[in-house]
């Protein structure tokens, strides 16, 4: 056969990790530090003190100190910690291992409790005091009129807001779910059925008494006809499938209630990598006997059919844990590796939420993706863009699965017509083993008119290096915004402009709407039921 090649003297074994080091990493395995990002944190550890006592500022530094070295090093204490007004002495302190011991037990002390929460809140909080570093530079190119694109920002916030609580009744909703919250589960429209209805096993009895139907005991309950309500807030959460739907049901620990939150997506946000695939081709499960049935009928995983058609080429060694030889892709064998150039997204929601202190507020939150996604980038067609057009945006095209230590498999996912060219793959597209190199992502999030957070500030008005936002809402391209082009904030006065019914505003407003009313009547029907329960609980 003509692409059939001898590789095996071309193999070897490595267990070599792409991991980059955090930032904080960097900082703590830092000999020396350059004096100016010295006194920059010192200015930023002095600010946090101030912030957290503004009469004895020096009493928590002392704190610190006491904690981390026995108060040995407070008569040096302006090397590490610098107050308004005060000059940084000559010396400075340059120790990295010693800042980042500093920079962590100040965020600690402005979030003090250990919830997932205070955990993102120090990460943060970390990053705030190195900005501006060599370890963490700020972009060097400023908004334009940024200061008053975050005004209209914030004017933007208060009138979605202020509408939402005027027009539904979410807060009332919210006081609700305070005190009793529940959340939405799927349920089937007829019984699941087993190969062994009569099984004894406990395992299978206690995966049964999980199964929800139409007419299990909770939907012929009290609060069966009720619980359906859930139907219609579940569209702008879920898949819908034809086979199910969903209903309210009272939450249990840990149960998701996310669906009372209004949320909408603006968009992903895109980071450029360069890294190599080792191309195999699409369509390589012809070539294995029956691998397409195999494949279809879930006889076989993804990765060992792989594994089997790369020895079977005599590209790979009976070995499952090798690297792959390094042989360029040429079309006349048809595999071999070749440059890959990819988007790393990271999806951006917007959400109304309630406030700590009163009230509705707009939450951003860009969470960083760790299931390794990645869109190729191809000369004729936008994957990343197309992804964040896609509606509703709830699930991504392009997520390698795990083949062994060193790769992830890719493949080009054909059943997506949008990523297609008619029957065939574009020009450039490629399934294969990615060399994917360690991206260090972190989530941002926060409330949208938040002035204070400059890291959520920073991720919408301006675009890091090799870096773009593909929004999935609706843009009026007539009117520029008061920013930056092409940045999220832009992209969020942009739609302003659109049709009434594309607004983000108007959209929110809709959720709201429905999410209250539906949750409000299963509140009400789950306070009557229990109501009556009470009444006759005494025979008359």
């Amino acid at each position: 056969m003509k692409n059939v090649i001898d590789a095996s003297s071309l193999f070897e074994k490595s267990n070599n990790a792409n991991a980059k080091p955090s930032v904080m990493d960097e900082l703590r395995q830092s000999p020396r530090t350059d004096r100016d990002d010295a006194i920059l944190i010192a200015k930023r550890l002095g600010e946090i003190a101030e912030k957290l006592s503004p009469q004895q500022p020096k009493a928590v530094a002392h704190k610190w100190f006491d904690a981390l070295w026995n108060g040995d090093r407070w008569e040096k204490r302006k090397r590490y910690v610098l107050f308004h007004g005060e000059t940084a002495p000559d010396p400075v302190a340059s120790n990295g291992a010693d800042w980042a011991a500093l920079i962590e037990h100040a965020a600690k002390s402005l979030f003090p409790d250990e919830s997932n929460t205070s955990e993102k809140e120090r990460a943060r909080s970390c990053r705030d005091v190195l900005r501006g570093t060599t370890y963490l530079p700020a972009l060097s190119t400023a908004p334009l009129r940024s200061e008053s694109a975050q005004t209209l920002l914030v004017t933007l916030t208060a009138k979605i807001c202020d509408a939402i609580e005027a027009q539904t009744d979410i807060g009332e909703l919210w006081e609700a779910m305070d005190q009793a919250p529940f959340a939405i589960h799927s349920y089937d429209f007829v019984k699941p059925t087993y190969d062994d209805e009569d099984s004894v096993d406990p395992f299978d009895a206690t995966l049964r008494l999980h199964d929800r139907y139409d007419g299990d005991a909770y939907s012929k309950g009290p609060l069966g006809e009720a619980s359906r309500k859930a139907g219609e807030v579940s569209g702008f959460l879920y898949r819908q499938r034809s086979d199910q739907s969903y209903r309210f049901e009272p939450s249990t620990r840990n149960a998701d209630e996310s669906w009372q939150f209004p949320t909408i997506s603006l968009g992903l946000a895109g980071y450029r990598h360069e890294s190599r695939i080792f191309v195999i081709p699409h369509d390589f499960l012809d070539d294995l006997p029956f691998g397409r049935e195999r494949y279809e009928d879930g006889e076989t995983e993804d990765d060992e059919l792989i594994y089997e058609w790369l020895v079977m080429k005599n590209v790979s060694p009976d070995d499952r844990k090798a690297k792959l030889p390094e042989v360029t892709y040429s079309e006349y064998h048809g595999f071999g590796w070749k440059p890959f150039t990819y988007d790393v997204p990271r999806p951006v929601w917007l959400k109304v939420k309630p406030r700590p202190d009163s009230g509705a507020g707009l939450w951003l939150t860009a969470p960083a993706e760790d299931m390794g996604i990645c869109y190729p980038v191809l000369s004729g067609l936008d994957a990343l863009a197309i992804q964040a057009r896609m509606r509703p945006f709830r699930w991504h095209s392009f997520i390698p699965q795990r083949y062994n230590l060193h790769y992830d498999y890719l493949r080009w996912p054909d059943y997506t017509p949008e990523f297609m060219t008619g029957a065939d793959l574009p020009l450039g597209a490629a399934s294969g083993l990615l060399e994917e190199p360690y991206h260090e992502m972190i989530d941002i999030e926060g409330w949208l008119d938040d002035l204070d957070n400059g890291e959520l500030q920073e991720f919408l008005f301006r675009l890091a290096p090799r870096s773009r936002f593909c929004p999935s809402i609706v843009l009026d391209e007539e009117l520029p915004p008061p920013c930056r082009s092409g940045t999220i904030a832009a992209a969020i006065f942009s739609n302003a402009g659109s049709a009434r019914d594309e607004r983000m505003a108007m959209q929110l407003i809709s959720q709201a709407g429905v999410i209250a009313a539906n949750g409000l009547d299963f509140h009400a029907a789950l306070l009557a039921s229990n109501r009556a329960l009470i009444d006759a609980m005494i025979p008359v």
